[in-house]
């Protein structure tokens, strides 16, 4: 009915009738009328194309030039000397001096490197199969896990190629409240004429103290520009684009 208004609420915590999304993934979204009756639909906002991209499946999918190394029950030294690294929930198990948990929940995993002083191997890299000719966006989380200083800036790159700007990341902070700093990274890269691309992720450190950081929810992947909407069979249907309210 025209008379009606509805509210609206996404899976983001958004509650507008619109929604700007700029990663692949499954979005909600929940429709409620001023007299209560209410839908809710999902979409798929095309397909995820980096593997194991938030850590949850532990050390695998990617490679790196660092050292991997498990953790060792009451032993706070796994990655000492620099450029080994973990696949965990705690960066403090394994340095005493680092702190920092994962991005989204605190309780997942993360990747957590001890970053070489002078030099700049790659951290974390990925070789995928692309469509030619389409544009697709890169993007993950870095933070400093040093509790008193951090230098670690990041760099992401395809095919050896920069993308944007380094990510700087700032220290940690030592207290066991202290916030984890996440700070996120996100470009475009057009595929060209290319069917494979290697996508990669490398420190640039400037000196031995502050070059430990972290890794989390890296993801690659196009976004597709236009979805549907199947509201509830008491509902009208509606197919709706980018951008375009959902109107009664």
């Amino acid at each position: 009915s025209s008379d009606l208004t509805y509210t609206y609420l996404w899976s983001s915590g958004s509650i507008s009738d619109t929604a700007q999304v700029n990663t692949a993934g499954t979005f909600t979204v929940t429709a409620t009328n001023t007299v209560g009756c209410r839908a809710t639909a999902s979409y798929i906002v095309n397909t995820e194309i980096s593997i194991n991209g938030n850590f949850s499946l532990g050390n695998t999918g990617f490679t790196s030039a660092y050292t991997f190394t498990p953790d060792s029950i009451n032993f706070q030294g796994e990655l000492v000397p620099p450029s080994m690294y973990a696949v965990d929930t705690n960066a403090n198990n394994y340095q005493a001096n680092l702190r920092g948990h994962d991005h989204t929940t605190r309780t997942g995993k993360f990747m957590i490197i001890h970053g070489r002083p002078f030099s700049e191997p790659v951290a974390w890299q990925q070789t995928l199969a692309v469509e030619p000719n389409t544009t697709y966006y890169f993007s993950g989380w870095g933070m400093g896990l040093d509790s008193s200083a951090n230098t670690a800036s990041l760099v992401f790159s395809v095919n050896g190629n920069q993308l944007g700007n380094n990510l700087d990341l700032t220290a940690h902070g030592l207290t066991p409240g202290a916030p984890d700093n996440w700070r996120r990274f996100y470009s475009t890269w057009n595929s060209t004429n290319n069917t494979t691309a290697t996508f990669s992720i490398s420190n640039t450190p400037s000196g031995f103290i502050g070059n430990s950081f972290g890794l989390d929810d890296i993801s690659i992947g196009k976004i597709t520009p236009y979805i549907t909407l199947t509201s509830n069979p008491v509902t009208d249907t509606q197919t709706v684009c980018i951008n375009t309210p959902i109107l009664p």
